[in-house]
């Protein structure tokens, strides 16, 4: 089911937590990525969104993009590096797209937002927002989803549901991670260690 997705060269395995705005989706994948970094992978993440606007009018940066017109500017420092742009003329590239491209070496990534992309989801839904579930297992795409995180305790699915008061919920669903996305790469890393 989940081997099915489809992958781009370079494109570590990806889940992405998903849910609609104040549901939660951040404090789910940072805990996820906590839990998955305990237990030894070298965890990445890719944050989507709108309107992101880390260039600051008058700085370097700004002035190089927005001044000179530089398509992209790399900041790079002992602290870190950033890289900021615009995606060109052939519109957003897709999560898998960014992961090839800038996350190669993640043993995983954990994503936030990202619908309408074609890895493993998560979905976090509360009851008081008023919102519908994003999950329809008649849809093509939910086969897709590994667990719904909810307030619930009335949802009947074919997935796992996790309570989101669980005081284990993240070690739930790192494992869950580890059996749908990363088994191979287990025994790959075994391996390498029994030889080593």
């Amino acid at each position: 089911m989940l081997d099915s997705y489809r992958k781009i060269r370079n494109s570590p395995p990806t889940v992405s937590v998903i849910g609609f705005k104040n549901s939660g989706k951040t404090s789910i994948a940072v805990g996820l990525v906590t839990k998955l970094r305990e237990r030894g992978w070298r965890v990445m993440s890719v944050k989507h969104g709108h309107h992101h606007d880390i260039d600051t009018p008058g700085t370097d940066s700004w002035r190089l993009r927005h001044e000179g017109g530089a398509e992209k500017v790399v900041l790079s420092g002992p602290e870190g590096f950033a890289v900021m742009g615009v995606w060109g003329q052939d519109s957003e590239m897709s999560l898998q797209e960014v992961t090839s491209r800038f996350l190669p070496e993640a043993d995983i990534v954990v994503a936030e937002g990202y619908k309408g992309s074609t890895v493993p989801k998560i979905e976090v839904w509360r009851t008081d927002a008023g919102n519908p579930l994003l999950y329809r297992p008649e849809s093509s795409d939910g086969a897709l989803y590994l667990a719904v995180v909810s307030d619930s305790r009335d949802l009947d699915m074919t997935i796992p549901v996790f309570d989101l008061a669980n005081p284990n919920l993240f070690d739930c669903l790192a494992e869950l991670v580890e059996k749908g996305l990363l088994k191979s790469k287990r025994s790959d890393y075994e391996e390498g260690e029994s030889s080593g």
